[in-house]
């Protein structure tokens, strides 16, 4: 019979505890980036972000999820592991509260290499294992890249593009390509507690 107490008192303390973070993802808002690698409207809006936001202790106000098409900007030189990147690091970004791969993608969207962009970022080597391990098996990697491309050219043809809240931000490249109603946008919506605490509301 105490065996059969203890082992209900563990199941409730799971269930409050998953309960918990329902509640904690819950108060996340969510925003959403299109982009197309290598086009300059994307590298700065991106560079904004990174320096704006994410820099500013932005990401754990938000759950961001960053797409890309197919293909790549002409003229810009494009790393065949760029797409796969992306598409691991949100697959196994659960710890990365701070997306720091984004910082890496922003970083390699001109022209460079994902490799030289997770060293002059200090991108963590734990990080880059989980994604690496990810983009190292094909199939999955694979998978996840179609999944990417396919969604990201259902939801824009203009890049770059950006949802916060549901609600579609001023378009980039008519508006200098300027990261602050996105920005905005997702301190408004975040709890007023989590934003008055956050550099990159103020």
């Amino acid at each position: 019979k105490l065996q059969f107490l203890y082992f209900i008192e563990f199941i409730t303390m799971k269930m409050l505890a998953m309960l918990c973070l329902v509640g904690a993802a819950s108060a996340l808002v969510p925003a959403t980036l299109i982009e197309w690698q290598g086009c300059p409207d994307c590298t700065k809006y991106g560079d904004g972000l990174v320096t704006e936001g994410l820099n500013k202790k932005l990401g754990p106000l938000m759950n961001l999820t960053v797409l890309y098409i197919d293909g790549h900007h002409p003229g810009v030189k494009a790393d065949p592991m760029f797409s796969p990147f992306a598409a691991c690091a949100q697959y196994v970004r659960a710890t990365d509260v701070n997306y720091k791969w984004y910082a890496v993608l922003a970083c390699a969207n001109p022209g460079k290499t994902i490799e030289e962009c997770e060293i002059s970022t200090g991108f963590n080597p734990t990080q880059s294992a989980m994604i690496k391990q990810c983009t190292s098996n094909t199939t999955l990697s694979s998978k996840l890249v179609s999944q990417m491309h396919t969604k990201a050219s259902s939801m824009a043809n203009d890049f770059p593009w950006a949802i916060v809240a549901g609600k579609t931000m001023p378009e980039p490249d008519t508006h200098n390509d300027n990261i602050k109603p996105f920005i905005d946008a997702v301190c408004e919506n975040a709890p007023k507690s989590a934003a008055a605490a956050t550099p990159a509301c103020h």
